[in-house]
């Protein structure tokens, strides 16, 4: 009874910390989305208003089935006890997303590139890719521990 309460609190905890990585992806790319409407493609004040309304609609639609199939994917995870491999995948694919969005905006010139930008770039998606990494190897060992159970 404790255990599968803890395995839900760690689900939990984990959805969370997505969740406040996904309203801060949804922010990033809103700036990225604007800079690019207004700097690349000259687009009219008179469309702007459309464009908020469009991209706030699409993603929000996108971020909520990405945290339904997420959710489920953290549960089965957790039931097969691979919970930190399916954590890593996530949150690691959410870090990069963030590091993309980063750099774009860097490029742009909405963020200065200065040292701490290029820090705060190079962190995110270093540790996105280091994530889907050890989740890759994690993922492999514990294949490997699992056939040798059914043996």
């Amino acid at each position: 009874m404790v255990a599968r309460w803890l395995m839900n609190l760690r689900v939990f905890l984990v959805w969370l910390l997505g969740f406040a990585l996904a309203m801060v992806i949804l922010i990033l790319w809103h700036e990225l989305v604007m800079v690019f409407v207004i700097n690349t493609l000259r687009l009219g004040e008179n469309i702007i208003p459309l464009i908020h309304i469009l991209y706030y609609l699409l993603a929000g639609l996108l971020w909520f089935v990405f945290f339904l199939i997420s959710m489920e994917y953290l549960k089965r995870s957790a039931r097969k006890g691979m919970l930190l491999r399916g954590s890593l995948l996530v949150i690691g694919t959410q870090l990069l997303i963030i590091g993309f969005g980063q750099a774009g905006l860097t490029l742009y010139g909405y963020f200065p590139a200065d040292q701490l930008g290029i820090i705060l770039i190079a962190a995110a998606g270093l540790l996105g890719a280091g994530m889907l990494f050890f989740a890759r190897h994690i993922g492999k060992v514990q294949h490997r521990i699992w056939l040798n159970q059914q043996n």
